[in-house]
């Protein structure tokens, strides 16, 4: 599963605790809860942050403009569409592509 960073030095602790940055979009959104968890156990203080470089996400197709069109679309202010929620949808779209992919192929196997 993972390793807990765990904190010995109560100064840390008494200013906020650990810090994680991310530099890579985890590519379940269930992966990314389970390391931002890493942070905090047994009720210790931490926070997390993701820096991530938008060239490293063209898998996805993520670009700013194709951010606020999809905010458009929905009737939300650029604002209202945070990074987070978009990589989120993002990611969700990539997941249901390699699922339907892989349906499209066992129906090829089933059919020789």
């Amino acid at each position: 599963r993972g390793t807990d960073f765990v904190c010995r030095d109560q100064g840390l602790v008494v200013n906020g605790g650990v810090h994680i940055i991310i530099t890579f979009l985890p590519e379940h959104e269930s992966e990314e809860k389970q390391i931002l968890g890493r942070t905090c156990r047994q009720d210790d203080p931490g926070s997390a942050r993701k820096i991530l470089f938008l060239e490293d996400l063209s898998y996805l197709k993520a670009s700013a403009s194709n951010r606020m069109e999809r905010a458009s679309q929905m009737g939300l202010a650029e604002s209202e569409y945070d990074w987070d929620k978009y990589l989120d949808e993002l990611r969700e779209e990539k997941e249901s592509e390699k699922f339907k992919t892989m349906q499209e192929e066992e129906e090829k196997t089933k059919k020789l």
